[in-house]
């Protein structure tokens, strides 16, 4: 692998698991020749599909997101001043800064989305990144079937969403919740409820129940998808009832 290349997924395996701070001191770590032009003249050269070329606009995304961070310092979501913020903590100079600009843009706010605003919050930033063993799974399965970057962050998004109006999986007092998902065909609708399987599994519930239409085909062919992409992570730590 490219020194660069290695040194900063590096960096960014430990910035992503606590906030932005100086990446170019991160990569150093791993090579010294880790810097501003160094990182520009390898992304410049880089295709569409390059792992760190994803891997930072995954991060930048992620961190875009963010509701309820310290280091955020009251800015909003996906916002100019968010993203701002994050390449000051970054260190990263004004070249670099315009070519992550134009690389990596700031994603709009999600359209698609028709959401209850009442409700009461638990599922925290701090939650998603203590319990994320089947979702990180997932995520990286994702990653790996060529999903853009862009739309791997567009589903965390959407299935934390979803996810944090369910009831807390500790909570006493009974709680009912119920949603739709409505989608095109081929359009990610089984992406969308796995993944709001794995979070919800990684937050503590232990009964999942999947309706999967009328014919026995279709059932079939949905239970191999998530045997495959979803219980075969840790599949002895399951039981399948079909």
């Amino acid at each position: 692998m490219n020194p660069i290349a290695e040194a900063y997924l590096g960096a960014l395996a430990m910035l992503e698991a606590t906030a932005p701070r100086n990446l170019h001191l991160a990569a150093t770590m791993v090579t010294e020749s880790a810097g501003d032009e160094a990182l520009r003249e390898y992304l410049s050269n880089a295709g569409p599909d390059d792992r760190l070329r994803k891997r930072l606009q995954l991060a930048l995304a992620t961190w875009d997101y963010v509701v309820d961070a310290v280091w955020a310092e009251g800015t909003e979501p996906r916002t100019v001043a968010r993203r701002e913020l994050i390449y000051k903590l970054l260190k990263i100079d004004a070249e670099t800064i315009a070519l992550f600009h134009e690389e990596f843009p700031i994603a709009g706010r999600d359209g698609d989305i028709i959401i209850a605003d009442s409700w009461e919050p638990w599922y925290t930033d701090e939650l998603r990144r203590e319990r994320g063993f089947y979702w990180d799974n997932y995520h990286g399965l994702l990653l790996a079937q060529d999903w853009s970057a862009d739309a791997v962050r567009h589903l965390d998004h959407a299935t934390s969403e979803v996810v944090g109006r369910l009831a807390e999986p500790t909570r006493q007092e009974a709680y009912q919740s119920k949603g739709l998902v409505v989608g095109y065909v081929q359009s990610g609708k089984t992406a969308n409820f796995t993944g709001v399987i794995a979070k919800a599994v990684d937050a503590g519930y232990r009964l999942v129940i999947v309706l999967t239409g009328t014919t026995d085909l279709l059932r079939a062919q949905t239970q191999r998808r998530l045997d495959k992409e979803l219980i075969g992570v840790e599949k002895y730590s399951w039981r399948s009832f079909a």
